[in-house]
């Protein structure tokens, strides 16, 4: 007598059909996850690059905000509030009096060169001792200072003061144009008290 089709049990190849269904699944699913630990680690990357960005511009706001005239001895004399200088490697120079709340009026600055915008801090008033330096963007390919004298509509390129006679001022605004290797070209404008 012959067993019904039902009572049989499962053919070899019915359980190699099934096994090769779950290794697509598997490797499908593994995919996925993948491509989702990727994406996740590639946005934690991307989300710190622009934090430090927004940080490095948020210390330039800062100390251009504090920037100030320095009026030295008895007869009033006034150092140059702003220098800006390009130096023949290329490199671009800005130095500024800023107001510190705890130590008075303190040098300081920003350069461009070598890649790098760096903050640049001197722990005295000798601007031909070296500074102390750190790097606040990294990948600069190039960068472009200008600025708005009072008085004026036009932005000045990359020098300030305009003439020697306006040296103890400040300008109105500066606007900083940065080409970076991961984000393109970034402009902002900082607005001087």
């Amino acid at each position: 007598m012959r067993t019904p089709r039902a009572a049989r049990g499962i053919t070899l190849i019915e359980v190699l059909v099934a096994i090769t269904i779950f290794a697509i699944l598997g490797v499908m699913s593994y995919r996925a996850i993948t491509q989702a630990v990727d994406s996740r680690e590639r946005l934690e990357t991307e989300f710190n690059d622009w934090q430090r960005l927004a940080r490095a511009f948020g210390r330039l706001d800062n100390d251009f905000q504090q920037a100030a005239t320095r009026w030295t001895g008895s007869a009033a004399r006034a150092t140059p509030a702003m220098q800006v200088t390009r130096q023949d490697d290329g490199s671009m120079r800005i130095v500024f009096w800023r107001m510190d709340t705890e130590q008075g009026a303190r040098l300081s600055g920003f350069e461009i060169s070598n890649g790098y915008l760096d903050l640049l801090r001197w722990q005295n008033t000798d601007r031909t001792l070296a500074p102390k330096r750190e790097h606040l963007i990294g990948g600069v390919r190039a960068a472009r200072w200008s600025y708005i004298a009072q008085g004026s509509k036009n932005w000045t390129q990359d020098k300030w003061p305009p003439t020697e006679e306006r040296g103890t001022e400040l300008p109105l605004a500066i606007r900083l144009e940065l080409d970076l290797d991961k984000f393109g070209t970034i402009s902002r404008v900082f607005v001087l008290h």
